[in-house]
């Protein structure tokens, strides 16, 4: 799983390399799940409820070859966690 982890996050940090730095008062939470064959990470800042959840980022990893498959960057809700940043 660390393995799956970690390319998981080389390829996110790579997709979010064109948003700049996230400010260091974010929150970041990693979650993650299983669809078929693919481990699914997700970058989120937590809220109270779950349903509330800001999900910035997905990448998702074959867990048999460990190949990332592909990762989505939510560009709204980057663009709010640094619109906050400016403000």
């Amino acid at each position: 799983m660390a393995s799956l982890q970690e390319a998981a996050r080389l390829a996110t940090r790579t997709a979010l390399e064109p948003f700049g730095r996230m400010p260091d008062d974010v929150d970041l939470t990693l979650g993650t799940h299983w669809e078929e064959d693919e481990v699914v990470f997700e970058l989120y800042i937590a809220k109270d409820q779950p349903t509330d959840a800001v999900v910035l980022t997905e990448a998702r990893v074959n867990q048999y070859d460990g190949q990332v498959r592909s990762v989505r960057v939510f560009e709204k809700a980057i663009a709010g966690v640094m619109a906050k940043e400016r403000s």
